[in-house]
């Protein structure tokens, strides 16, 4: 978004008032996001599970540990 906001293909504050007003897009937006958590958190547990062949709890707890680190790191680094 900052890209096309700087490139001024899309007006900024437009669309903050967009995606934080109860429209169309802005729960296409959280649909997105959560189908993101699902498949991430979902193939992070199968994933471990198969590679270190682990119990499906041991591999919940990795898969959810995995994915709250990477989004930390996501965080910091590039907001």
């Amino acid at each position: 978004m900052s890209f096309l906001s700087a490139t001024q293909i899309i007006d900024a504050r437009q669309h903050e008032i967009a995606m934080n007003t109860p429209t169309v897009w802005r729960t296409i937006l959280w649909i997105c996001f959560a189908a993101y958590f699902f498949a991430f958190t979902v193939l992070f547990y199968k994933t471990v599970r198969v590679a270190q062949k682990t119990g499906k709890i041991v591999s919940f707890v990795i898969g959810f540990t995995g994915f709250v680190v990477f989004q930390v790191i996501f965080l910091v680094f590039n907001r």
